[in-house]
């Protein structure tokens, strides 16, 4: 498609011009992906804005969202501006992960802290979990930010194996809880 080779190559006037000519601005690729989505992908914030600003939706696309690509170049200003035009904070891409996952796998610490301060959710979607992405790229601070917000964060790790994330939160402070989740958690750890 035109418009997604011009908004990876960064051409805004080329984009503008094929928008005026009548592409479709939310058209995707065969990976379900819009320009947008693309633009944001090669960090090619003025072709993003461009795209925007000709009615590209925030929340378009069956592929990788426009609003996670954001999100995983770390782009802070372009993350706020969909979320004033009206994005789901927590919508997940196709492999059920939010913007917040992303953003903490990636070790974008700006953009996961303006995503909670949106009210993006600290239990994350179908996917991997925020929680995981922060222990795994050793965010501590951010690790201890998520345990404050969710009471959920500790037992979710030691589900689901995550030992390391469990004795990161166990050393951010992170308190077992009821007696019932103690035992729980203290045998997943054992195992």
């Amino acid at each position: 498609r035109p418009l997604h080779g011009a908004a990876e190559r960064g051409t805004v006037e080329v984009v503008r011009k094929l928008v005026d000519m009548g592409a479709e601005v939310d058209a995707e690729d065969g990976e379900g992906r819009t320009a947008l989505t693309v633009a944001l992908a090669f960090g090619q914030e003025g072709v993003a804005r461009a795209l925007l600003e000709a009615g590209a939706g925030v929340n378009a696309g069956t592929g990788q969202r426009p609003f996670h690509g954001a999100a995983k170049r770390g782009t802070v200003e372009v993350v706020k501006e969909f979320m004033e035009k009206g994005v789901e904070v927590d919508v997940e891409d196709r492999e059920g992960c939010t913007a917040l996952t992303v953003a903490l796998a990636f070790g974008q610490e700006a953009v996961a802290r303006a995503l909670l301060e949106a009210g993006a959710g600290v239990n994350g979607g179908m996917g991997r979990r925020p929680l995981h992405a922060a222990a795994e790229r050793g965010m501590v601070e951010m690790v201890r930010e998520l345990v404050g917000k969710g009471q959920r964060a500790l037992h979710l790790a030691a589900k689901d194996g995550l030992y390391e994330a469990v004795r990161q939160l166990l050393d951010a402070g992170a308190e077992l809880g009821r007696a019932d989740d103690d035992a729980e958690i203290l045998q997943l750890v054992q195992e």
